[in-house]
């Protein structure tokens, strides 16, 4: 500001009033205005700044608090949904007991009715034989002729209900068999490794008449499509000349595999299903009980694996089934059968190795 004033002497003397110019005084107008719009905007943007502080510091107030009232909302929820959880146990643990109770009941009155069953049907029976009373007849022998009569008569009625649901499981068995593997003959190709892995050898067994074994036959062409039986082993055992063997093991390991089979669904047959139509003949194959282990007969075990050859089975009428026979490789059959009466105890002559097993 002072580069801008005139040059010279211009300070007003002792006694003097100071004096400026009309150019000065433009100038000092001009300066004031120009400070004064100056201030003007400094206050305007402090301001400015002072409302926005006050909107931002209410709105992060406004933010807390709703985060908080948020808090306490999810606080409150969790205790409700906590309550709630508690009193579902409480009411499934009731529902649980009574459920108890009731079974119980029920189990009961199954009992008393069975009961009521019997006497009604024991006095059925007095009333058709028509005894006649007399002094001489023993009333207990007389007692326990009718139950025995009724006994005998429940298990009539159920071994036919049985045979009923055995015909069903053949019918469904065979349109099964049918539907997935076609029609007859059904054939399987057994590769084995005869004393070392490079001298495989191979066989190939068919399977029995639908109308006589269709359910063992399905069991066993589910485990081959499942390739249950590759990498297991036939057992050559000093007490079971009579058969091969087969165990559902790992060859290499010797370790069991049962649990493979559970896990496919075809572990076992329903029943022990049996035909005098396919007897335990030389060179068939049947399961052991129910399965899932099956043997190959190297003699004619049509008596010792018939009806009631077998004492682990349930029934003494039931048989081991047999369900397929050797058409092709006997001189195999014959071969690890001559294994077995070696009576070698070295692990790959105890074993023979099932390499695979297929379909044809």
């Amino acid at each position: 500001l002072g580069s801008e004033l005139p040059l010279g002497n211009t300070s007003p003397r002792f006694g003097e009033s100071p004096t400026v110019s009309k150019s000065n005084k433009s100038l000092y107008s001009s300066s004031y205005s120009s400070s004064t719009t100056s201030s003007w905007a400094s206050k305007v943007l402090f301001f400015s700044i002072l409302v926005s502080s006050a909107f931002a510091y209410f709105a992060v107030n406004n933010m807390h608090d709703a985060i908080r009232e948020l808090e306490t909302a999810e606080e409150i929820q969790n205790a409700e949904y906590e309550a709630a959880r508690k009193v579902l146990g409480e009411a499934l643990a009731s529902r649980k007991a009574a459920q108890k109770k009731v079974d119980k009941l029920n189990r009961e009155v199954n009992v008393l009715n069975h009961e009521i069953r019997a006497d009604a049907e024991i006095g059925d029976l007095k009333g058709r034989r028509r005894y006649k009373a007399k002094k001489t007849i023993d009333k207990s022998k007389h007692q326990h002729d009718l139950v025995v009569e009724w006994l005998e008569d429940r298990q009539k009625a159920l071994k036919e209900k049985t045979g009923n649901l055995q015909k069903h499981i053949q019918e469904m068995s065979r349109r099964q068999v049918i539907a997935r593997y076609g029609d007859a003959p059904h054939r399987v190709k057994f590769t084995v490794g005869l004393k070392a892995p490079d001298q495989q050898r191979s066989f190939i067994v068919e399977m029995a008449h639908l109308d006589h074994m269709a359910h063992s036959v399905l069991t066993f062409l589910d485990m081959v499509r499942n390739k249950l039986w590759d990498n297991a082993a036939f057992a050559h055992e000093d007490s079971a000349e009579h058969v091969l063997m087969a165990l559902p093991m790992n060859y290499q390991t010797g370790s069991y595999r049962k649990h493979y089979f559970k896990a496919s669904g075809s572990s076992e047959v329903s029943f022990s299903e049996y035909s005098t139509h396919f007897p335990h003949l030389k060179y068939t194959l049947g399961f052991s009980g129910r399965g899932p282990e099956f043997y190959i007969n190297t003699y004619d075990n049509t008596v010792s694996h018939g009806p009631g050859g077998q004492e682990y089975h349930d029934l003494p009428e039931d048989a081991d089934p047999c369900f397929a026979r050797v058409i092709e490789g006997k001189d195999v059959i014959d071969t690890m059968h001559s294994m077995t009466q070696s009576r070698s105890r070295e692990f790959k002559h105890r074993y023979t190795h099932i390499v695979k097993v297929e379909l044809l």
